[in-house]
């Protein structure tokens, strides 16, 4: 399945974004075959509609239309032990550096789609709020980052 219209520019612009963000990740552009096949795993849980994590309760973030960087900074950040979530520690701990790049850069490519209900969640109001600000009632950015 080739890349077409919005979707070859969505991803040539993300791999220019990956390249441009720090000299450390310019090394070599982003392999879109190798991150479709990393993603694999990461879509089992990211990429199902209405999916919720058991304990705690939360709708579980969808990925695809992400900005790049923050998948890159958010990858290190889980395999450095800066985050903590033992699933996402262990799925990031093997990823290299260029690993985490492809994987950003296919992810980045696919678009975002908004829930067709507001995301419900058990936390305080003034949290929801403070979420909602920047995510949106539905999950989509309200403003770009």
């Amino acid at each position: 399945m080739g890349l077409r219209g919005g979707a070859g520019i969505v991803m040539a612009l993300a791999a220019g974004m990956l390249l441009a963000a720090s000299p450390a990740m310019a090394q070599q552009a982003p392999d879109l075959a190798h991150g479709k096949a990393l993603a694999y795993t990461c879509l089992g849980c990211h990429g199902v509609e209405g999916y919720r994590n058991a304990y705690p309760n939360y709708t579980v973030p969808k990925l695809q239309g992400q900005h790049p960087e923050y998948i890159v900074a958010a990858l290190k950040e889980y395999k450095d032990g800066q985050r903590s979530h033992a699933t996402m520690a262990a799925q990031a701990a093997s990823l290299s550096d260029q690993d985490m790049i492809d994987v950003a850069a296919y992810v980045a490519g696919r678009p975002l789609v908004a829930t067709p209900k507001p995301v419900v969640t058990a936390a305080p109001p003034a949290a929801v709020a403070v979420c909602a600000a920047c995510h949106g009632v539905n999950g989509i950015a309200a403003v770009p980052m």
